[in-house]
Formats: C-alpha cells, structure tokens, sequence
C-alpha cells in the first residue's frame, strides 16, 4: 500500500514477548488503578467504621463506671464530692486500645478540665477557648456535641500522650454525664 508521496507503509512487527509484556503492563495499571480508587477507599472506611465502634465501646464502659460512682452517692454510701472523686481516679487509671494509648479525659459543660491523664496542667482550668492545631475550639465543640445530641463523634488535633509540640488527628467520642 502506498502512501501520498510515495511513500510506503512499513509492517511492525511485534514478537510474542513483547505483546505478553504489554498485556501484563496493562493487567497491572488497571489492576493498580482499581485499588488506588476502590480497595483503599473501602478499607480507610472500614478502618474508620472499626474505630469507631471500639471507641463508642470504650466510652460506654467509662460510662458504666460514672453510673457506679452515682449509684454510691445515690445508696448514701458517700457523698458527692467522693463519689466524683472515685470516678475521676478511676478513668484516670484506665488506658485502652492495642498499644494502651487510649485514655479517658473529663470536662464539665462551662468548659472546664477536670482530669486530662496527660495534660495535668489543664486540671481546674477553663478550656473553653483552647484550640485545636487547624484552630477549632475543641472543648466549646465536644460540649456542643454532647448537649445537643446526647454523645457523638468529634474530630480534632491534639498533643501526643505527653510529647509537646507533637499533634495528631484524634477521633474522640463524647458524651455528657447529666447527674453531675
């Protein structure tokens, strides 16, 4: 077959192994493709759904304790003050999670700290203007959250365990405690 000009069309030729190659190039893009915008979405959610679910536990079990305490102040067989002192020591021993880097923190509705395990510069003190690293006011936001829907999710970046300056993206449920 000639082209315009006179010029000739030259076959190519492409050997099997090449052709193979090509087809195993192209298994392995869509393949690559398929992981990167299907698999990974669905296992970041998953891991997210998982979290989420250990962390409602946790908190519920924290809950349970509160409602012990409660019920020693409510039989009369201590009063107020030690029944919240009994429940904030008791969540301020608790750590949970695989590497027992999970831990319970307490704040009342004004907002102001009651036991953060390590912040204990924050006990007693009005934290209701403290903000996160992306500059949301955390505390105001959990309050929120826990007045207006009973207990719910919350996002936000906080100090590592007690490395300052080191701040990380916590997933924290929260939920108000009525009786006191």
């Amino acid at each position: 077959m000639s082209l315009p000009g006179g010029l000739k069309r030259r076959r190519v030729r492409i050997s099997i192994g090449w052709k193979m190659f090509m087809a195993a190039l192209a298994v392995v893009v869509i393949s690559g493709v398929y992981v990167w915008a299907y698999v990974l979405p669905q296992m970041s959610t998953s891991l997210r759904h998982e979290k989420e679910v250990k962390t409602r536990e946790e908190v519920d079990v924290a809950y349970g304790m509160l409602q012990f305490c409660l019920n020693l102040e409510r039989t009369g067989l201590v009063s107020r003050g030690q029944a919240q002192t009994y429940a904030l020591a008791a969540l301020n021993a608790i750590r949970y999670g695989e590497n027992k880097d999970g831990y319970f923190w307490v704040n009342d509705h004004q907002p102001v700290m009651l036991l953060e395990p390590f912040r204990p510069d924050l006990a007693n003190t009005d934290v209701s203007n403290v903000q996160d690293a992306r500059g949301n006011y955390i505390f105001r936001d959990m309050v929120e959250v826990a007045q207006t829907e009973g207990g719910g999710f919350y996002t936000y970046y906080w100090q590592y365990k007690d490395e300052a300056g080191h701040n990380v993206s916590k997933l924290s449920y929260v939920k108000g405690f009525e009786p006191w």
